[in-house]
């Protein structure tokens, strides 16, 4: 089961339409459609975190869930060093950045940065 399939189960399973978690989440209709359909297989890291905020879920369990997944298995030390200030702020400075071809490295940080949050003391 890929992602779309994943978000459109979880969506019906709590009976919600695809206009209703767009306005939920405050994705577009229209990227919520091309997600369920497959037009769109790799979407921005934010647009799936909105989603997974609806569910109730946390990101990675999103992603995860086909693969039975319950939470990412990050090494301890990996965690300590995604919770350090400076950490943080070297993630943000990337995901700040108006460099052009970094989308990629961009979308990476914003979920490491957003795996420190969950993990933080």
């Amino acid at each position: 089961m890929n992602l779309g399939e994943t978000v459109k189960k979880k969506r019906k399973k709590l009976k919600l339409s695809r206009i209703k978690l767009a306005k939920l989440s405050g994705v577009p209709y229209q990227t919520i459609d091309n997600l369920e359909s497959g037009r769109v297989t790799n979407p921005y890291i934010d647009t799936v975190a909105k989603i997974a905020e609806v569910f109730h879920i946390p990101l990675d369990l999103l992603y995860h869930i086909d693969s039975g997944r319950k939470m990412i298995d990050l090494p301890e030390d990996i965690i300590e060093i995604l919770k350090r200030e400076k950490t943080k702020y070297f993630l943000t400075l990337i995901t700040s950045a108006n460099i052009e071809g970094i989308s990629d490295i961009k979308k990476l940080c914003e979920f490491l940065l957003s795996v420190g949050e969950k993990f933080g003391d």
